[in-house]
């Protein structure tokens, strides 16, 4: 129902005669490998920052045990579920 009352407006937005490229990569012409690791740069320093601002560890109700392994530990540090997840993508 809210499709068929905005469509109208937004349609001709994004038709495919108003958008002249399609991908970050035609837009940008450069290797794509290099704007890969430009945008891993960023996200890395975005990680680092967020986790300079809120530490995960304060967050645990139970401290943690110093001599656990990763599949012990009763928390897992976020980046190593955000390598998980980006490895199944």
């Amino acid at each position: 129902f809210i499709y068929g009352l905005i469509d109208p407006f937004i349609s001709p937005l994004v038709s495919a005669r108003t958008l002249k490229y399609g991908f970050l990569d035609d837009f940008i012409t450069s290797n794509r490998h290099l704007i890969s690791i430009i945008f891993a740069g960023m996200m890395l320093g975005c990680v680092f920052m967020l986790e300079s601002l809120f530490p995960w560890k304060s967050e645990l109700t139970t401290p943690l045990q110093r001599d656990c392994t990763i599949l012990s530990c009763k928390a897992w540090p976020p980046y190593i579920s955000g390598i998980f997840v980006g490895i199944l993508q």
